[in-house]
């Protein structure tokens, strides 16, 4: 009896599916692989840019490191040279004295003495030098001891020199000065005179300054006490200084050639009488 095999026909459908889904599970696959494969990329990415970047901090800080040990040495060093300076000095003073000291003593123990080191003449111009200083230092502290006391009431002044009077003291009002051309006051008495006659001293008293003016010329100004001064002006070849006793009638220059402020009214001297700095009529004072 004949045996008849049965074939099975294969569904087309069924087959497309199949193969559709293994493409499928074949491409998921492969997206997972190339997810993994893109994700370890970065993560070694990472890694590497991570190492670089500990490098880089290690050696900025053995760079650092070595520069501070650089640093240390470097002060260690110039403190010890300071140190060596200091205990060379040190050691060099003491040295240097000793030998200044032993030379000079070499030198003083060489030296032979001398007994006459000034000739007689010299010794006598020493000795009389010495004695003209202790006189003067006698004479100065004698004239510091002297109180003058001028009193209008019982002392008079000699008049500088003999001659007219060419201005007469006026504060109260103005007069004329031909050489300035002008009117103005005026707080002392300018008295005619000629060049090189004697000025005197009108009272005892001492020379309080010695001062020089474009209009005045020469001036000494000598204090009376009591608060009043003498200023004598238009003067040359001055004979007294500053700081000594002047008596009445003493000469205390000459003279001079008239400045340019009183070149119309020729020579003359310039008298002031000062009572506490004010200026007051010197002809009430003079005998």
């Amino acid at each position: 009896m004949a045996t008849t095999k049965k074939r099975t026909r294969k569904n087309p459908v069924r087959g497309r599916i199949l193969s559709a889904a293994l493409s499928l599970g074949l491409l998921a696959a492969a997206g997972m692989i190339g997810m993994y494969t893109v994700g370890r990329n970065e993560q070694r990415l990472k890694e590497e840019q991570l190492a670089r970047k500990v490098e880089e901090a290690e050696k900025a800080f053995e760079e650092a490191q070595k520069q501070r040990e650089e640093e240390e040495k470097q002060r260690q060093e110039e403190t010890q040279q300071a140190s060596s300076g200091e205990a060379q000095a040190e050691f060099q003073v003491p040295v240097q004295k000793e030998e200044i000291q032993a030379e000079l003593e070499s030198d003083f123990a060489t030296m032979e003495p001398s007994v006459d080191i000034l000739s007689p003449e010299e010794q006598a111009a020493l000795d009389a030098e010495a004695e003209a200083a202790a006189m003067q230092d006698a004479i100065s502290q004698e004239s510091a001891a002297i109180v003058h006391s001028f009193s209008p009431e019982t002392d008079k002044l000699l008049w500088p020199i003999s001659g007219r009077i060419l201005l007469d003291f006026s504060m109260d009002k103005t007069i004329y000065f031909e050489t300035l051309d002008q009117y103005k006051y005026n707080p002392a008495v300018i008295i005619q005179g000629r060049v090189d006659q004697e000025v005197l001293c009108g009272a005892d008293g001492q020379v309080a300054k010695i001062e020089e003016s474009d209009e005045l010329g020469t001036t000494v100004t000598i204090d009376f006490g009591s608060g009043y001064e003498g200023v004598y002006g238009q003067l040359k070849d001055v004979t007294v200084e500053e700081g000594s006793q002047v008596q009445s009638g003493l000469k205390l220059g000459a003279i001079g050639e008239p400045s340019r402020y009183y070149s119309k009214e020729g020579a003359n001297v310039y008298f002031k009488i000062l009572k506490d700095g004010d200026p007051v009529d010197p002809k009430e004072f003079l005998q």
